[in-house]
């Protein structure tokens, strides 16, 4: 059984698995067989202590705990060797490493990831060094499920959206945002993967000029940030296609 637990870009996937053709559920309901996925946490949490080591194994915290309970209709608790298998889609948020970090934080006002005459240069390595700070928790979590030889995968989010940083009024130009997006995908991806611990990007299909294609963005009128059912269709194809190669 795989339990996907993920922040709120994981009611994409709930709603993908209905568009599913028979291929592709095959080769997942074959390997993982029944799949379950519910949203247990806000984006901006896993970027905070979020899990602890208990004497079963670990168990989540706070209110995540009872979400993730309920996904997984036991105590919550993932043990070692776990028969289970499971997906996080958290984690690898372009925005957030912390509220500190957003693009639209003011912080971005005086700093910038492009050499200029009126910011602040930061440069790649800073960055780099900043992404792996603000993803600790998440990468503590993934070595040590990897340590107690849980079969656990990660999901990131969707590109980010036009309508995102129009809505936020970000304080970083649209060059900026990107190039933060890609940055923390890459390095967050490298690092998860030298723990041995897979991760499933966006589908290239759904990228256009780094962002996040129109014809995959929700149809919410109020939602300037998640994406659709196709995209999370997309994904579940990518997962299958993972599966078939031998590689999650």
């Amino acid at each position: 059984m795989l339990f996907v637990a993920g922040d709120s870009h994981s009611h994409a996937l709930r709603a993908g698995m209905a568009l599913l053709d028979p291929a592709t559920r095959e080769i997942l309901n074959s390997h993982f067989g029944p799949i379950k996925i519910r949203a247990v946490m806000t984006g901006f949490r896993a970027y905070e202590p979020f899990f602890q080591l208990s004497e079963g194994g670990i168990s989540m915290s706070d209110t995540i705990a009872e979400n993730f309970a309920a996904l997984t209709e036991g105590d919550g608790t993932i043990v070692p060797k776990d028969p289970r298998a499971f997906g996080f889609c958290f984690g690898l948020h372009h925005f957030g490493w912390s509220r500190n970090l957003l693009g639209f934080s003011q912080r971005w006002a005086r700093h910038s990831l492009i050499k200029c005459d009126d910011r602040q240069f930061v440069s790649k390595a800073v960055m780099t060094e900043i992404i792996l700070d603000h993803g600790r928790y998440v990468l503590d979590f993934a070595k040590t499920l990897k340590q107690m030889q849980v079969a656990a995968f990660f999901i990131g989010p969707p590109p980010v959206r036009s309508k995102h940083i129009e809505t936020h009024k970000a304080s970083m130009s649209h060059d900026e945002i990107v190039r933060l997006q890609d940055l923390a995908w890459s390095v967050m991806e490298d690092a998860l993967n030298k723990l041995g611990v897979p991760v499933v990007l966006a589908p290239p299909e759904t990228i256009s000029q780094r962002l996040l294609r129109p014809e995959f963005e929700s149809d919410h009128p109020d939602d300037s940030h998640h994406a659709n059912a196709r995209y999370g269709c997309l994904v579940w194809q990518q997962i299958a296609a993972r599966v078939a190669a031998g590689d999650l």
